[in-house]
């Protein structure tokens, strides 16, 4: 019998991306069940290379999840919680196992379990040996918008805020992963009402994305709209305007701008020149979004 090792099985992940990415689900499934075999007679073997197994299983896992085979890739996720649960060893695996079984579960509105392999998946995030600290970042962000869609205002500031710390302290304070978490922050407090804090924390969003992805990026637009809503909450037509039609700028001079977010804006643009009696301006809106969806 063949030794599997670490690097083998890495070797073998690059294959299964590779067929993925030109869409040969076929082969892709082929390789990782051919990998996991291999990686199972070793296993049976000697248990002591249950890590190997179990990453090998999480790569058949992951191809079934991509193409759209949920059920048959939460089968999988969790045989590797059941390999894995008496051990410590493998933390960061855990942690993205746990992870995609969280999302299944959230997706199933099985919130409670969602919630339990959220908080398992932070837990080995953390521990790991580094710390996986921006997934354990991108976990509180999960868990707080399951918890803000849930109407607990409360409990998903508080997840949003220590993933804010996490994001601050780890990449700093102008980092692209702590621009994205001041902008979550600014949509809960929009959600809530609380247009004032919203307005800040969206700024601070567009400052760090100005500064890290540069003025004409598509989340820099992203920014501009969100500011747009909350000056249109504060009732400043003028800076929402001036919001808005920055935003739609940035996204007709982008060839990755996204048609459904251009859409959004701009019917957001409409919604709020026609609160104001602007229905001629309205309407001039909308013809430059016909004419920019015409050409995407």
């Amino acid at each position: 019998m063949s030794t599997v090792t670490q690097s083998f099985i890495e070797m073998m992940e690059g294959r299964v991306e590779a067929l993925k990415a030109k869409s040969d689900w076929s082969g892709a499934q082929t390789t990782a069940a051919t990998t996991v075999d291999s990686a199972r007679e070793q296993y049976d073997a000697d248990p002591t290379t249950v890590g190997v197994y179990a990453k090998a299983v999480e790569i058949q896992a992951n191809v079934y999840r991509d193409y759209g085979d949920k059920e048959t890739a939460q089968t999988l996720y969790s045989a590797i919680v059941d390999l894995l649960e008496d051990t410590f060893d493998y933390r960061a695996l855990c942690g993205r196992v746990g992870a995609n079984l969280a999302l299944f579960y959230e997706e199933q509105e099985l919130l409670e379990d969602a919630v339990n392999f959220y908080s398992w998946a932070l837990e080995n995030f953390e521990n790991a040996n580094p710390p996986e600290w921006g997934e354990a970042a991108g976990v509180l962000n999960n868990m707080a918008f399951l918890y803000e869609n849930d109407g607990n205002i409360p409990q998903a500031e508080a997840l949003f805020m220590k993933a804010l710390q996490i994001n601050n302290d780890n990449f700093g304070p102008n980092h692209e992963a702590t621009a994205d978490v001041w902008n979550n922050l600014g949509g809960l407090h929009y959600k809530a009402g609380k247009y004032a804090q919203s307005l800040e924390m969206h700024k601070l969003a567009l400052d760090i994305r100005i500064e890290t992805l540069g003025e004409r990026h598509t989340e820099t637009a992203q920014s501009w709209g969100n500011l747009a809503l909350a000056y249109t909450a504060l009732e400043d037509l003028d800076n929402a305007k001036n919001c808005f039609q920055s935003a739609l700028t940035i996204l007709e001079s982008s060839s990755s701008a996204n048609a459904n977010d251009y859409a959004t804006i701009n019917s957001n643009y409409a919604t709020v020149l026609r609160q104001y009696g602007r229905d001629k301006d309205a309407e001039q809106v909308e013809k430059r979004m016909n004419k920019f969806l015409k050409k995407h």
